[in-house]
C-alpha cells in the first residue's frame, strides 16, 4: 500500500508513466471503435463498448493539483463524442480513504455527468476473486492499467483473465526492486510464486538465480524479466514488449519495467510507436531513450541498420509481402522488437527500392516512390535480375 506522502506531487516517473497509458487509451480506444463501426450492424448496442480498468488507481489528484492517469482517461472520455456515450470506467484503491478521494476527485470534473456511463470507484484489495471476475464479466474490449505499489495483486491468472479477451491489452508497471528480493523472501513466497504463475516455475527461475551467485547483476536482471515475459506470453500476450526505468547514476539497478502485452500485432505495434517517440534517436542508429527520462529499452543484441537490410534481403528473397508484414515476422523471428522501428524499416525499403533489389507487385491506388503503406505489396528480387 502507498504511504500518503507518495500522493503529495508526482515524480517524474509517474509523469512518464501517465504519459505512455493515456497516449496508448487514445489511439488504442480509436482503433478498437472504428473496428466496432465497421461491424455495428451486426452486432448489439452493447457489443460496441469499451472500458478502461486501472485498478490501483490511487487518489486520483496529487496534492500539487496534478491529475493522475486515471484522471486524465476520464477527462479524455468526457471531450470526446465517441467516448462518453462507449467508455465504462472501473477505478479502484483498497485504502478506503484513498479511494474516498478518488471518488471526490472523479465527481467533481467538469462534464462529468455528460457520460452516459458513470465512471465506477471500488475499495477492495486485488486478489484471485478478481481475476475470477475479469474472466466471467469483462465483455468487451478493455484496457487495463495495473501498477500496485509491490506486487501483491498481480498474478499469472489475472494475466491470463485479461489477454483471453478480444481486444483486450495490458499494460503493467512491473516494480523488480521489490520482486527481485521478494523472489528469496519466505514471508511473501506465495505472492511472487502466483505473479510467475506456480510455485515449480518461481522455484525454478530461484535456483537459476542461485547458481549466479551475488556478482552478476545483469544475468540476475535478465533471467527475471525474460521469465516475465514467458509468463506474460503464456498468459495470452502473443506480442510482449518490456522497457526499464533505471535508477539514477546506476547501469543495473532499475525501480520499474514496463510491460505491454496484446494477443495482437496492432497493440504491440502502436506501443512501439509511441515508445520511439520519448526516444532521441535520428534515422541512423536504433532508438536509444532520452537521458534525461532515465529511460532504456530492454537489454538485447545490437544490430545496427546495415544488419536489419541484409537480414530482410535475406529472409524476404522472392517473396510478394507488405512493409507492416516483414515487421511483424522479422521481430517475431530475431527478437529485435525493442531495436528498430517504423522509419527505420522505411529507410531501408527507400535504399532497397532504389537499388533496383525491392519492386512493387500490387497497390490499391496511386503511389508515390519510396512511400509503404500497408496496401503496397512488393517483392524482393535478387539485383542480378536488373541489368
Amino acid at each position: 500500500m502507498a504511504d500518503k506522502s507518495f500522493f503529495d506531487e508526482p515524480t517524474v516517473l509517474s509523469k512518464i508513466k501517465a504519459d505512455i497509458v493515456c497516449r496508448y487509451f487514445d489511439t488504442w480506444s480509436k482503433v478498437i471503435m472504428n473496428t466496432q463501426n465497421r461491424f455495428s450492424e451486426k452486432q448489439n448496442k452493447h457489443k460496441n463498448l469499451i472500458a478502461y480498468f486501472d485498478p490501483f488507481a490511487g487518489a486520483g489528484v496529487y496534492s500539487d493539483g496534478t491529475p493522475s492517469t486515471a484522471i486524465r482517461i476520464v477527462r479524455s472520455a468526457i471531450q470526446s463524442p465517441d467516448l462518453s456515450k462507449r467508455l465504462l470506467v472501473f477505478l479502484n484503491d483498497e485504502n478506503k480513504e484513498i479511494s474516498e478521494r478518488l471518488k471526490s476527485h472523479v465527481s467533481q470534473l467538469d462534464g462529468v455527468n455528460n457520460l452516459r456511463f458513470e465512471p465506477r470507484v471500488g475499495n477492495f484489495s486485488v486478489s484471485n476473486s478478481f481475476a475470477i471476475r475479469v474472466k466471467e464479466k469483462v465483455q468487451c474490449p478493455s484496457l487495463f492499467f495495473l501498477d500496485p505499489w509491490g506486487y501483491e495483486g498481480l498474478t499469472a491468472s489475472l494475466f491470463e483473465a485479461i489477454l483471453s479477451k478480444w481486444g483486450t491489452d495490458l499494460i503493467l508497471f512491473f516494480n523488480y526492486n521489490r520482486i527481485n528480493p521478494g523472489l528469496n523472501n519466505p514471508v511473501v513466497v506465495d505472492h511472487v510464486n502466483n505473479i510467475f504463475g506456480s510455485a515449480e516455475r518461481a522455484n525454478k527461475l530461484r535456483a537459476e538465480l542461485l547458481r549466479l551467485g551475488k556478482n552478476s547483476a545483469l544475468e540476475r536482471k535478465r533471467l527475471i524479466l525474460n521469465e516475465m515475459v514467458g509468463v506474460l506470453q503464456d498468459a495470452g500476450g502473443a506480442w510482449v514488449l518490456f522497457y526499464e526505468f533505471p535508477m539514477k547514476n546506476s547501469s543495473t539497478r532499475a525501480s520499474h519495467h514496463l510491460f505491454f502485452a496484446s494477443a495482437h500485432f496492432k497493440g504491440y505495434e502502436i506501443m512501439k510507436n509511441i515508445m520511439s517517440t520519448l526516444s532521441s534517436a535520428d534515422l541512423d542508429q536504433p532508438p536509444l531513450f532520452n537521458e534525461m527520462m532515465e529511460m532504456q529499452p530492454r537489454l538485447i543484441e545490437f544490430n545496427p541498420l546495415n544488419k536489419l537490410k541484409r537480414g530482410i534481403v535475406e529472409m524476404f528473397m522472392g517473396e510478394c509481402v507488405s512493409r507492416r508484414e516483414i515487421i511483424q515476422k522479422y521481430e517475431a523471428e530475431t527478437g529485435t522488437a525493442h531495436t528498430f522501428v517504423n522509419k527505420h524499416y522505411t529507410k531501408i525499403l527507400k535504399e532497397l527500392e532504389d537499388e533496383g533489389v525491392l519492386r512493387v507487385k500490387s497497390c490499391l491506388k496511386g503511389r508515390k516512390k519510396g512511400t509503404f503503406a500497408d496496401h503496397v505489396k512488393f517483392e524482393i528480387i535478387p539485383v542480378t535480375t536488373h541489368g
